[in-house]
């Protein structure tokens, strides 16, 4: 039987940590990633590089921003077919949202193009969207909605919405977009965090906290400074490494010394800052527009050896199960407790540390989602088979 032909459009994969599935996907399916050339995101432009050895097509358009408006959701790519009428997809994956322009434009392309083709599309998206914006958006994924043929959603509360938006449950699946590695290179060392520590001015015996992420309230950075305020009040020996950049950056600056602020640019740059972490703290607020989607660091850190605290915003919760400690979201006190007892009880580090890499092994390496998105690919093509 021959291989499944996947054209899978997506601006993740600017970013080259994130590729390990599709290194995976390759290995069962002919693929093609359609990306654009340059895309911006928090942590700064990413331009596109494919150059390193791959089992994958690369196809690279110019982005464009047809409402002037540069977000993730809002773009499409210069180009008249995508590909598609040369390589014919089976599969067409969109990895956005059910309301975005890249959508849009896949949909008539396929329908141009590639009729034969399946429409799959992965959505973060675990809130109803509001105002006059949401109803306009809305609608707009109720128009797409017949032509689409399967939904991938990263966390069970974007399951709950698509159901409530009339999405039969036998055409959505639950499981994040990308992985991580694990490696035993990953694993803490002794040796490796001395260095990092070392070029951090971080002490060996000193207790690190660490946060990763958009530096922003609804990340719940002020608990997290209250919290750690209240450690250093009461003689812990703790520091704060906070990596990452955002409007309340300043705020954390101001608390030198004791806390350490490092804003790497490119996310991919981040892995080496886990090797200084004795715990990572994910503490999001949850707000009108946004509750947390998923929580990427939480399962970096994991898979770095590195126990985790996390507040019960969104999908943080489902996430870490019990590989890790939760809190009521806002809860400094709640927070301040599960801290202190990290600090003081080696013996529950070194479990969570454990639970923490069982978990990503059997849910979030690589491997893993690249096979369950291929159980998708080959239910629809066993699906078209049948209708042909």
């Amino acid at each position: 039987m021959s291989k499944l032909h996947v054209s899978l459009i997506s601006h993740t994969y600017l970013e080259s940590r994130y590729r390990g599935k599709l290194s995976h996907l390759a290995q069962h399916v002919d693929l093609t990633l359609i990306s654009p050339k340059q895309i911006f995101s928090p942590y700064g432009m990413y331009q596109a590089d494919f150059s390193e050895a791959r089992n994958y097509h690369v196809c690279v358009y110019p982005c464009l921003f047809p409402t002037s408006v540069h977000t993730s959701t809002r773009w499409a790519l210069a180009s008249r077919s995508l590909g598609f009428s040369e390589s014919q997809p089976d599969i067409i994956h969109i990895e956005n949202e059910v309301h975005s322009f890249s959508l849009i434009q896949a949909m008539l392309y396929r329908k141009l193009y590639a009729p034969r083709a399946r429409i799959v599309v992965f959505s973060w998206a675990n809130q109803y969207l509001r105002g006059a914006k949401g109803l306009a958006m809305n609608t707009l994924a109720r128009f797409l909605r017949p032509g689409i043929d399967f939904y991938i959603t990263g966390n069970s509360a974007g399951r709950e919405l698509l159901l409530e938006s009339g999405v039969s449950s036998e055409k959505i699946d639950v499981f994040p977009q990308s992985g991580v590695s694990l490696s035993s290179e990953r694993i803490k060392a002794p040796e490796v965090q001395a260095r990092v520590r070392a070029d951090l001015n971080i002490g060996m015996d000193e207790f690190v906290i660490g946060f990763v992420g958009r530096i922003v309230t609804e990340k719940g950075i002020h608990d997290l400074l209250q919290s750690f305020q209240q450690l250093q009040s009461q003689q812990y020996r703790v520091r704060l490494l906070c990596v990452g950049s955002g409007n309340l950056k300043d705020d954390l600056l101001d608390l030198q010394p004791g806390v350490i602020v490092v804003s790497p640019g490119m996310s991919s740059q981040i892995t080496s800052y886990y090797q200084a972490m004795d715990a990572l703290v994910l503490p999001s607020r949850t707000e009108k527009t946004w509750s947390e989607q998923f929580g990427r660091v939480l399962i970096e850190a994991m898979s770095a050896g590195v126990p985790v605290i996390g507040s019960d915003s969104g999908a943080i919760p489902e996430v870490i199960a019990d590989a890790g400690l939760i809190f009521p979201e806002k809860d400094v006190a709640s927070l301040t407790h599960l801290l202190r007892q990290v600090y003081t009880d080696p013996n529950l580090r070194a479990t969570l540390v454990q639970r923490g890499i069982e978990r990503v092994s059997s849910c979030y390496t690589d491997e893993s989602i690249a096979l369950q998105t291929l159980r998708v690919y080959e239910q629809l093509g066993k699906n078209r088979a049948h209708r042909d």
